[in-house]
């Protein structure tokens, strides 16, 4: 059975000489997907610095701290993939909360907000931050 995760993908794997595709697709081989895969994947992905270090106090950290130095090159190489939006999107936080009951008890546990509640979870759960929003994945993003 073969697993394309993109089209061409095993073919590209196999010229960067992985050394195994096990059963389930998935690569041994590190440097396979860190030469390939997240340079392919993040290749077009939009990315709005003043977004980034308003909404993310972690990577607005780094950066002061001289840790990040490019934030476009630290979102496509690590903070993309741990659910970090890089770019502005509509936000209802009275349709965030009315939809996502859950969030009303978050908040008054402790998460500053909704805002925050959906930038640190909502998104990766693939809840929607507002009615004019259908969906927010990579293909919004691009």
């Amino acid at each position: 059975m073969s697993y394309e995760i993109f089209p061409g993908y095993l073919l590209a794997v196999k010229q960067l000489g992985a050394t195994a595709v096990e059963p389930n697709g998935f690569v041994q081989n590190h440097l396979v997907i860190k030469r390939l895969l997240v340079p392919l994947l993040t290749k077009h992905l939009k990315i709005n610095k003043k977004f980034v270090l308003e909404n993310y106090p972690e990577i607005q950290r780094l950066y002061r701290d001289g840790e990040v130095v490019n934030i476009s090159l630290h979102m496509r190489r690590n903070a993309y993939f741990d659910g970090c939006i890089s770019v502005p999107f509509d936000f209802d936080e009275e349709f965030y909360v009315s939809a996502n009951p859950d969030v009303r008890a978050a908040v008054e546990g402790g998460v500053s907000s909704a805002r925050e509640h959906y930038l640190k979870w909502g998104y990766l759960e693939g809840r929607l931050p507002a009615p004019s929003v259908k969906y927010l994945n990579i293909g919004h993003l691009l």
